[in-house]
């Protein structure tokens, strides 16, 4: 039966939707107007473009008008800037994707601690410093460096190593003025459903192995596609200053390995995933044989999906729409019979140029 998906926001790789369009799916686009490219709208069965992706007023008439013609399915989004579209959307139409505040738990990395902590899933210890009413009590009890950033960059945006209290009170002074207005993973406008979020927060440094997991939640059933590790590039042979590079599957003990998926499972049932891929980063400490979650998003990749690919053939963008209508399963026939539906890649190194950072 076709199914009709609006997706939020899109790039330039026909393979995110190609897999949904040929099984026969209708996809419709909801994009800003001036990030709409030359020849796209062929991709698509219809392009809702609006001035102001963040603005309620105009997003929901504009999508009310479109299910009207085609009722919507499901809504999905590659992009962690959309993440308060999406959670609204799914919410206004009773979708099954995740609602507009838990897309604000995913999209603040502060009202994501909050989670973690209050279901005391392993993460790096932190404060808000939007005021200081709670840094000396902090750095009583935790040592620097330490990390401060922004709860609403993304892609190691706005992130700074701190390595002092007045290193800290200067850097925290060059993102109030610097980052003053920038915030990419937004909350919507002229929304009935408005929270106080901070906008700065400090955390511990983590120590480990810096890995990636993504994982499609389909309500609450979990597969997780690989391990995949940031390194440095020295550190796989290869030639190159950019940062990071990535290596699927990274090389872990089984136990390990279930500790990992363990917590990211503890991590986004906290978080409240439902039917959407997330992205989510650990640390795992492999002398104390600990785990750690940084923070997740709730989207699917794109490097990522890439890599699977051509590793394995996977096809992770047709499970991206699978996934948000609850009924992506594991093809145990096709990959294997692994517990708990795990299953890692063939290897593949892959050099992510697109970082932007801030500081040393």
């Amino acid at each position: 039966m076709s199914r009709h998906f609006l997706m939020i926001g899109f790039g330039t790789k026909y393979t995110y939707i190609k897999s949904a369009i040929t099984a026969g799916d209708r996809v419709s686009l909801l994009i800003t107007e001036s990030k709409l490219k030359p020849n796209q709208e062929q991709f698509f069965n219809t392009v809702v473009k609006v001035k102001n992706m963040y603005d309620w007023a105009e997003v929901l008439p504009a999508v009310e008008q479109l299910n009207q013609q085609f009722p919507i399915d499901a809504v999905v989004t590659r992009y962690e800037p959309y993440l308060s579209v999406m959670g609204a959307l799914n919410q206004r139409f009773g979708l099954s994707g995740i609602d507009y505040p838990t897309s604000r738990n995913f999209s603040n990395k502060y009202l994501m601690k909050h989670c973690f902590v209050s279901k005391q899933v392993a993460c790096a210890a932190g404060i808000t410093v939007d005021t200081l009413d709670q840094l000396d009590d902090f750095l009583a009890t935790h040592s620097f460096p330490m990390i401060l950033k922004k709860t609403t960059g993304t892609h190691s945006s706005y992130v700074l190593k701190v390595f002092s209290k007045q290193d800290l009170l200067e850097k925290r002074e060059l993102l109030k003025k610097k980052a003053k207005h920038y915030g990419i993973a937004r909350p919507m406008s002229n929304y009935t459903v408005v929270g106080n979020e901070p906008g700065l927060i400090l955390e511990e440094l983590l120590v480990g192995r810096e890995l990636t997991v993504d994982t499609f939640v389909s309500n609450d059933s979990f597969t997780h596609v690989g391990l995949c590790e940031y390194v440095l590039a020295k550190d796989v042979q290869v030639d190159d200053s950019y940062l990071p590079i990535r290596t699927m599957p990274a090389s872990v003990t089984p136990v390990a390995r279930d500790l990992i998926l363990q917590t990211v499972e503890q991590g986004l049932r906290a978080l409240g995933a439902k039917n959407c891929v997330c992205h989510t980063e650990v640390f795992y400490d492999e002398t104390n044989h600990t785990c750690s979650i940084v923070e997740s998003t709730a989207r699917g990749g794109g490097n990522r999906s890439e890599m699977a690919r051509l590793s394995s053939g996977y096809d992770y963008d047709g499970a991206v729409f699978k996934v948000c209508i609850g009924e992506y399963r594991w093809n145990v026939e096709a990959h294997g019979a692994h517990q708990h539906a795990r299953y890692d890649f063939i290897a593949v190194r892959y050099a992510y140029h697109g970082v932007k950072r801030m500081g040393p």
